[in-house]
């Protein structure tokens, strides 16, 4: 069992004082003594005092911890809002990374981001990423190796945003195709619309695409994702994939203009063009649908009888 511990409050010691010295009155009086070496109004000042200033220093103790915590929470605050503080005074400046038609260019960011630009591609970016988020512009295809920190990583690519932390995707949206591809090869990615609140989540071969003229985004898993980055080892290798598919990005990658019959873009094909020349590569494609190639004006014209 606690015993109960006595009250040491400043009241409570004054209490005690002032009935000790009273009681000292009426001993002294007992006593008939006509002067004491005891000085009641004296002692009495000092412990008075004492108190007072006992009290004084609390009150300053608890006036420095709440000037503490006040410091901090405004430092606090300073420092997560001194970037984009930071970005109006002194602006970062902006890059930009183009490839050539024919040619795939590799780079890497400030943050050890690793990016493949496929041919005619183009990407903008901050000289360095400053801020809670790291954020780029992606106009083309592009293979990301992002590098893994506590900053998310996003890719804007017309009405489609792109959030990693750290992982490893695909991304083709060139402008003159009717889809945007978002491919996911290593972690997890959330693929969104910029006027959309919900995020779709991508895991290792699975894609997410978005067509542009219905604003419609959709999930698609068991995808061969390593098929869609072979073109970083500069080859045209293709398993189970739409002719249209492999006719867009053969007019990419060598800078022609092909036409091809409606009835065939829908066949699917297994193909290895490799890194052969335009021409040859056309030839390639009218053999396996069983039709001709014809270069006519600067564009070729692909017929067929359709799929076998």
């Amino acid at each position: 069992m606690q015993k109960n511990r006595p009250d040491k409050t400043p009241g409570y010691i004054e209490t005690l004082l002032t009935t000790y010295f009273k009681d000292m009155q009426q001993k002294i009086a007992l006593w008939h003594t006509s002067s004491s070496n005891f000085e009641q109004d004296l002692v009495y000042d000092k412990v008075h005092h004492a108190i007072q200033l006992y009290n004084k220093r609390k009150r300053m103790r608890w006036f420095a911890a709440a000037a503490i915590i006040v410091f901090l929470t405004v430092s606090t605050l300073f420092y997560s809002r001194w970037s984009a503080i930071s970005n109006l005074v002194t602006p970062v400046a902006m890059l930009e990374k183009q490839s050539a038609t024919g040619q795939i260019t590799l780079f890497t960011l400030t943050d050890g981001t690793k990016i493949w630009l496929n041919s005619g591609s183009k990407l903008s970016y901050p000289e360095k990423f400053n801020g809670e988020q790291r954020e780029v512009s992606l106009s083309g295809e592009a293979y990301f190796e992002v590098a893994h920190t506590d900053k998310p990583f996003i890719i804007h690519t017309g009405d489609i945003k792109t959030q990693v932390l750290g992982t490893s995707f695909n991304i083709s949206a060139y402008q003159d195709e009717k889809n945007i591809r978002i491919t996911v090869l290593t972690g997890k990615v959330g693929v969104g619309t910029k006027t959309g609140t919900k995020t779709m989540y991508l895991t290792p071969n699975q894609q997410a695409v978005f067509d542009k003229e219905q604003h419609i985004l959709t999930r698609y898993d068991d995808v061969a994702a390593s098929s869609e980055v072979i073109w970083r080892n500069d080859k045209l290798v293709y398993k189970s994939v739409k002719l249209g598919k492999v006719i867009s990005d053969i007019q990419h990658r060598y800078d022609i203009h092909i036409k091809a019959d409606k009835r065939i873009l829908n066949c699917t094909i297994s193909v290895d063009l490799g890194n052969k020349p335009a021409g040859e590569v056309m030839q390639i494609l009218a053999e396996i649908i069983n039709g001709t190639s014809v270069l006519k004006n600067e564009q070729y014209i692909l017929t067929g009888i359709g799929c076998q």
